[in-house]
């Protein structure tokens, strides 16, 4: 236990006595709520079947045939 924590976190100050330190206003945002299993695994369903999609219309059409954001899903999807 140290007696010198007190003085510190309370705002006191050995130089001004009666003077508070202000302490800054901080904000914290939390992320979003952890998924289920059950939400994940659709997530990762429905991300395969767009993929899926989008490779089938490679082999039909051509790689120039896609949408920017098809080119950009594919493209990240291939990093993971």
């Amino acid at each position: 236990f140290d007696p010198t924590r007190i003085f510190m976190y309370s705002g006191f100050s050995l130089s001004n006595p009666f003077k508070r330190r202000k302490k800054p206003k901080l904000k914290v945002y939390r992320g979003s709520k952890p998924l289920t299993d059950e939400e994940y695994n659709k997530l990762k369903v429905m991300n395969q079947r767009k993929i899926d999609s989008i490779l089938d219309k490679i082999s039909r059409s051509g790689y120039d045939s896609l949408t920017k954001e098809e080119k950009e899903l594919l493209f990240t999807n291939s990093k993971k």
